[in-house]
């Protein structure tokens, strides 16, 4: 089948085709949410899958496969409703059960997380997807690994409110602290990511990478003259770092004062 051999777009197409002539086609709109989830596009996938969801609702392993697009597509109040729905039907599904200890981890609630999935891999000692959460929870990698995802999906206060939870607990963790740094930067946090950056200064002051994420960060946040002198720093240092230069330039054009940074 098409879509099993990693040719999503073609086996979409062929999908497109089956439901222009019958839109009510389950199987095929199902199949066709699937092409769209497994190319990275979940957003277009979720309306395939509400419109399936009616003659799948009695199977747990499609509702669980539908609430992890939705969530990851940033619809995390249709997700909760379907998986507040299908354990109501199905409360003791492995799938399901998974899916709503991912949805604890995502909101920090790691005992509960943990516990739900004991009892899955109790009973379904062989479930892939439980154990590997699992094991990645009782590591102490699970919020690393899940504010990774989240931040990087584009869902940045999920993933900020998992690696504050974690840093409080681990605040020696500088791999987690620089992902905050980053996360509150791309979402316009910038105090938080400034006080983040900080912190990480404080252990490595001469860590060239932080010092000049650091000066983006302060110079999307307007602070220009703050930014200027840490970008002139750094360019005394290094001269020929096209990186720094290129801040340079945008500070004196999101200033006002039009200069090309190689006339420094």
């Amino acid at each position: 089948m098409l879509l099993w051999a990693g040719r999503e777009p073609e086996a979409l197409a062929r999908f497109e085709r089956v439901l222009y002539a019958d839109p009510a086609h389950a199987e095929a709109r199902l199949s066709a949410a699937r092409a769209l989830h497994y190319q990275g596009k979940a957003a277009e996938a979720v309306p395939h899958y509400q419109l399936a969801l009616p003659r799948y609702e009695g199977d747990p392993s499609v509702v669980a496969e539908a609430v992890r697009v939705f969530r990851s597509a940033g619809r995390t109040r249709l997700a909760d409703r379907w998986l507040d729905a299908g354990l109501e039907r199905h409360p003791d599904d492995p799938d399901l059960r998974v899916a709503h200890a991912a949805v604890l981890t995502e909101e920090a609630r790691f005992p509960e997380a943990q516990s739900e999935l004991e009892a899955v891999v109790t009973a379904h000692p062989h479930h892939e997807a439980a154990g590997k959460l699992l094991e990645s929870l009782r590591s102490g990698k699970a919020p690393l690994e899940v504010a990774q995802r989240l931040g990087y999906a584009g869902r940045y206060r999920p993933a900020k409110r998992l690696l504050r939870a974690h840093l409080d607990a681990a605040p020696e963790d500088d791999e987690a602290r620089l992902l905050l740094a980053r996360f509150a930067a791309w979402s316009g946090d910038y105090t938080l990511s400034q006080e983040s950056y900080s912190r990480l200064l404080e252990q490595a002051p001469g860590d060239r990478e932080l010092r000049s994420e650091l000066a983006d960060v302060t110079s999307w946040r307007g602070d220009y003259g703050e930014a200027l002198a840490r970008y002139s720093t750094l360019h005394r240092e290094d001269p020929d770092d096209l990186r720094v230069r290129l801040g340079i330039a945008n500070v004196h054009l999101w200033s006002g004062v039009h200069r090309y940074a190689d006339r420094d």
